[in-house]
């Protein structure tokens, strides 16, 4: 018999995996009395026949409570804990494979819910949250990103925390596949800087570049030493400074480390 503490952690853990009340209940009911009719769970559990056997088909369908037929009436049984962790397990992998199908119809979900041609959408962010909610946006796309950026603005965010996280998004893009095209104005310590992370840099002379410029999907996004970012969704915006990326990376200098 549990003690008060313990059967509060048992229904608290239930819970947390999406049993109500009454279904953790009849799941405990269940578990200790092994393969019975409704009625007898009923019984047990102190709940109407008619409600238990409800709740008992709603935990077969969610694979909790298995059914056998015996001398014509149905007994139920409930899966065992540990096979309770692997049914979570299971679905967790599950909602992770929709998430990423999710992630990787955004953009053109995104075309749906705005049609070519809408008007220009700016949005303004403040702080290294906003910021990081800009990069993590990158990582949707898939597509390569293109930069202008300039040594002031590296140097000036180099060794804050936000630059510690650039590191770690860094490593998630690269794991994506998603290369970062960067024109800098002078050699040095860059936001992209590490081993594998799928970089190539080209430095444009006489170019002064004090902020950071991202180019992905049909968006830009503009970046101060200020931690303050500016987001432009339009594709003719961002097929223009495309085009100029373009331009510039032809007749600009491979980087051999920035």
């Amino acid at each position: 018999m549990l003690n008060a503490s313990e059967s509060e952690a048992v229904m608290a853990a239930l819970s947390g995996v999406g049993l109500n009340e009454t279904e953790a209940s009849i799941y405990q009911t269940a578990l200790q009395m092994g393969l019975r009719p409704a009625s007898v769970i009923a019984k047990r559990a102190g709940i109407g026949r008619a409600r238990t056997y409800d709740v008992l088909e709603g935990l077969k369908r969610k694979g909790i409570v298995r059914e056998v037929i015996r001398n014509k009436v149905k007994h139920f049984s409930c899966c065992s804990p540990e096979e309770l962790v692997q049914l979570i397990e299971s679905r967790e992998s599950a909602l992770a494979r929709e998430k990423e199908r999710l992630l990787s119809a955004l953009p053109v979900i995104e075309k749906m819910a705005r049609p070519a041609g809408s008007q220009l959408l700016v949005e303004t962010v403040h702080g290294s949250d906003g910021l990081k909610r800009i990069f993590q946006d990158t990582l949707k796309y898939n597509a390569p990103i293109y930069a202008f950026v300039g040594k002031v603005y590296s140097s000036a965010l180099s060794g804050d925390a936000f630059a510690s996280w650039r590191q770690e998004y860094t490593k998630q893009r690269a794991e994506r596949g998603i290369w970062y095209y960067g024109i800098v104005d002078e050699i040095g310590e860059g936001p992209e800087d590490q081993q594998d992370s799928l970089k190539e840099l080209r430095i444009a002379p006489g170019v002064r570049l004090p902020v950071e410029i991202i180019i992905y999907g049909s968006k830009v996004a503009i970046f101060s030493t200020e931690k303050v970012a500016l987001t432009l969704d339009n594709k003719d915006i961002a097929d223009a400074l495309l085009s100029l990326h373009q331009a510039m990376w032809s007749w600009s200098s491979l980087a051999e480390t920035v």
